[in-house]
This record gives structure tokens, sequence and C-alpha cells, in this order.
């Protein structure tokens, strides 16, 4: 095109009400008509040689000259919070939602807009940096909010957002803050938060697929500002937990604890690393459930690479190189492939089943414990000695034989052999099970209980009863 003036004399759409304006595109000044309930119009659009788009919004759009100068060259030191504010509304105000769209430039503001708008794009062009300089979250999405936009108040669904490289000091709160977000997409890169505070925290979200990386390995903390939390999930209220969100390679490292499962229904972890923590790369609360890691690396955590309380939780070929353990309040947890340096069930733990990893990895001494009530263990292997066993390798040890045609019932989750040896007068073994029981035909010898069978003997003076773990 040829510089010249081209006016368009109708509105583009129906009868709305409009103003004319000239927006210059490269060489040609084209004259548009702008909706009332459109952007404000300015005479030099950042995207202007990209064309008028009715369907797109950019942070740009709202700010001055010199504030574009500085977003645009990455120095960020001009404040734009009103810019995102506008930016933000812009997309909450339209009935069809635009898509958003925020060019690569480093955005410094001091307020996070609430970004909880359903059905909203909020799409990062090249390198995004969002450098908050509060004392706040530095990005929300709180569908609880009076601002949030919401089909059903109080839940938002279909977010898109990122990926956005998060600045934020130490006075902060958390780098990302999600409360009652559904159906959505984020990605998010964390350089530094709050030293309280999380990288990514959710009180109840659903069905949420989230890309994050909270690190110091690539470019250090911003400002030294480390998060004690990588990833912090939670409940709004009562049955309102975090469930079944997907978390694909996340990347958890440096801070106190990679990740925390406070109130966690069902998520899943694909691969990805909860790492270098000066804590635990994970600690899975008591009352978080059904959770499955796979294939994820734990390595140069200080304290324990896993800490498991929850229960029926599931790891799938994971790769700990510390400390792992199943705490008094886990239950039916599954642990299942993968290597292991040192593995302990604790007292009272219950009916967790530990299949097919290799502990002791390095040879180095790394032991397998197990205190716990029920535990199930099936080919498991210590790298170091070799030995393969579907049982907690130990020596025989000694049952309390119980009053003579009292039931001695196999409290484990494996089979053991009783060895029945001395004692007078002993004049039936009988094996139980179910309800019912039949005599073994011999008054000593060995007897295999399986899990809940039981023996009963009669006998005048007590007999020897020695267990051998199968």
């Amino acid at each position: 095109m040829t510089d010249q003036a081209c006016e368009m004399e109708t509105p583009l759409v129906g009868d709305n009400e409009s103003t004319a304006s000239d927006v210059k595109i490269s060489s040609t000044v084209v004259r548009v008509q702008q909706f009332d309930n459109d952007l404000t119009s300015t005479d030099n659009l950042a995207r202007a040689d990209q064309g008028i788009d009715w369907q797109t919004v950019s942070p740009l759009d709202f700010m001055s000259e010199a504030q574009r100068v500085d977003v645009l060259s990455g120095a960020g030191t001009i404040d734009v919070t009103l810019a995102l504010q506008a930016f933000r509304d812009s997309i909450a105000s339209s009935t069809i939602k635009r898509k958003g769209v925020i060019p690569a430039g480093t955005y410094r503001y001091a307020v996070s807009p609430n970004w909880a708008i359903q059905n909203a794009s909020i799409k990062a062009e090249g390198e995004v940096r969002f450098r908050y300089t509060g004392t706040g979250d530095a990005i929300v999405l709180n569908a609880d909010a009076a601002d949030a936009v919401c089909f059903t108040p109080g839940l938002c669904y279909n977010v898109t957002m990122g990926p956005i490289i998060v600045e934020a000091p130490k006075t902060a709160g958390d780098a990302v803050s999600s409360v009652s977000l559904h159906h959505s997409k984020l990605n998010f890169i964390v350089h530094g938060c709050g030293s309280n505070s999380a990288g990514y925290r959710s009180r109840f979200g659903v069905l949420n697929q989230i890309d994050i990386k909270v690190t110091p390995n690539q470019e250090g903390w911003y400002l030294n500002a480390k998060p004690k939390y990588g990833v912090w999930l939670d409940r709004r209220n009562a049955a309102e937990e975090t469930a079944y969100c997907t978390f694909n390679n996340a990347t958890l490292e440096g801070v106190e604890v990679g990740a925390h499962l406070e109130h966690a229904l069902g998520n899943m972890f694909m691969g990805g690393a909860q790492e270098g923590c000066s804590q635990a790369g994970l600690v899975v609360g008591a009352a978080s459930r059904l959770n499955k890691f796979f294939n994820v690396d734990y390595e140069v955590n200080t304290v324990a690479d896993i800490v498991c309380g929850g229960y029926e939780n599931e790891f799938h070929g994971c790769d700990s190189e510390l400390y792992t353990v199943i705490e008094t309040t886990g239950k039916r947890n599954k642990f299942i492939g993968g290597v292991y340096q040192s593995f302990s069930v604790a007292q009272s733990a219950t009916d967790n089943k530990l299949i097919g990893f290799d502990y002791n990895r390095f040879n180095t001494g790394g032991v397998l414990f197990d205190g716990g009530n029920r535990t199930r263990m099936a080919s498991l292997t210590n790298s170091g000695s070799g030995l393969s066993h579907d049982y907690l390798p130990g020596s025989p040890y000694i049952i309390p034989t119980p009053a003579s045609g009292a039931e001695y019932v196999n409290p484990t989750a494996h089979d053991i052999t009783i060895s029945v040896t001395g004692g007078s007068g002993v004049t039936y073994i009988g094996h139980n099970r179910g309800g019912g029981g039949s005599d073994v035909g011999f008054t000593s010898g060995q007897v295999t209980l399986s899990p809940n069978d039981g023996l009963t003997i009669l006998y005048a003076g007590a007999p020897v009863l020695t267990a051998y773990k199968r």
C-alpha cells in the first residue's frame, strides 16, 4: 500500500456506537471505527505493524511510550501496574473473551491483577518477565475475589496463562497463587518469591495442567528470594482439595521442601525433579491420598527424599539416593519399581506395599526397615549384596506361645513358617483359615501360615514356637 488515508464509514458490527481515530500502520494511516467498549486508542500502537485485530489485546496498548520502551528493552525499571490492570480489565470486560498477548519484556508492578477470568487465554510471546515489587502474591488467580469473572461464582474454569518468568522479593507472598481454579493450563518459571511462601500454591483446583519450574539453577534466586516450598497443594474448604491435576516435568529445586501435599487428591506428577532441598524433596501429608508419581528424580536433598504420611498414594519408577520413609499415618501406599538408598516403614504404618525396587543402591549401608503393620514386600533387591527377597530379611524369632486351645494369628502381610518344638502333652496342632480349622496330623514340626491364618495347639506343657519369614 502507498501512503494514503482510507475511511471506514460504517461500524464493523451491528449498530454499536463508534468513534473514529487515526491509527498509524507502518507508513500507512488507516481510519478505523473504534467501539466504545473496546480499547482506548493511541496513535502509536506497539502492534500496529501487525494490523488491527479486535480479538487480541496487549498490555502495551495501555502504556506510555516511555513505559513501552522500558518493558521491551528488558530494563523493567518503570512501574506498569495500572497498564497490567487495564490489560486484565479489557479481557475481563469483553463478552467473548479476547486473547491476551504479552510481548517479550520485563513488566515491573506492585499489585497483581486477578487473572481468574473464565475462558481467558493470556499468552506470553518470547521471554516475558513479571517483576513484582509488592508484599502480596505475585500472580493471583482467585475465583473467590469480587473481581473474578466466573460463570458460577466461586468457580473459575478454562484459564490459559504463560509461560511467564516470575521474579519477586523475599517480602512477597507466593509467586503464583490459585483459588478454585479448574480445567486450566498454567506455565510459570519462578526465580524468586517470599521466604515463607511457595512457588505455586493451589487452594482447591480440579483437572488443571501445571507446568511449573521453581529453581535457582537457571539464573540464581532473584534478589536471593528463595521460596520455602516449590509447590504447595491444599484445599479451600472441607472436601475441596486440589484434585486430579497433572504436573508435567515439574522442576522443584533448591528450596526447603520441593512439593508439599497438604490436602491433595489424585494428582499426578509426570517426571521432573524434587531435588537439592534443605529438608525434603516431597512431603505427603496425612490427608492426601491417591496421588501418583512417575519417574520423579530425588537427589541432593539434605534430610529425606520422600516423606509419605498419606494413604493410597503410588510411586512408580522413582529415583531416590537418600532416605524414604512411610510415616505412622501412612496406609496402603505403593512403591513400585525404581531405585532407593534407605527405606523405612514406621511403626503403625499399615498395609503398605513395596514391590520390585532396588535399595542400598550405592552399597554404602543403605537399609530397609519395616516397623509397620502388614507391610507387603515382593521382588525387592539389595543392590549391594545382590539378595532378592519377598520379605524383610532377618533371623528367626520366638513367638510367645498362646494358652492351650487359644489361637495365634499371623499378623504380617507375608507367609511365615512356624516351627513347633518341645513342650509336653501336645495332642493337637490345627491350621485355621476363614473361621475353620483342620488337624495338621502331627504334634511337632513346621506349619506355614498365610496372612491372617491361625494356629491352635492343645498341650499340657507349652511348646516353643519359632517363626521364619518367607
